[in-house]
């Protein structure tokens, strides 16, 4: 409810030019991401220990990319025969997405996996553009 209140003030606050770069800018992303979620819509499986720093590094990248993920816990009895069976081991972090098997914390080639590399980059430049038509206005 918030975050609908905040919006509601930031679009009011716009007029002219910062308004249309606004909804252009809103358009564009929409557009942007839709096909790179379709053609990377894959399953994502986080294998990890909730004592293990690197699978909280993991778990905040996927949470700040908005990724649904299935989590095995690797300390219970079940995660460890279920990774023993698929692994043989039990090291974590294991990200598997979509079949692709991810060993410890490698954002690079995680947001890879995910399609969120080029993404990432069209909004950064989308957002490059719509700041300057917004410092006027006041």
């Amino acid at each position: 409810m918030r975050k609908a209140i905040a919006v509601e003030k930031f679009f009011s606050r716009l007029t002219g030019a910062g308004l249309v770069a606004a909804f252009a800018f809103a358009a564009t992303l929409s557009i942007a991401s839709a096909p790179a979620q379709a053609a990377c819509s894959k399953s994502v499986v986080l294998y990890s220990a909730y004592w293990c720093p690197y699978c909280k590094q993991v778990r905040s990248l996927l949470g700040h990319y908005h990724v649904r993920y299935q989590l095995v816990e690797s300390t219970t009895a079940s995660g460890q025969s279920l990774m023993l069976s698929k692994f043989g081991d039990t090291s974590v972090p294991r990200t598997v997405i979509g079949g692709a098997v991810v060993l410890g914390y490698e954002p690079e080639r995680i947001k890879q996996l995910l399609c969120l590399t080029e993404r990432s980059r069209v909004e950064e430049d989308i957002k490059a553009r719509v700041i300057p038509a917004k410092a006027g206005v006041q």
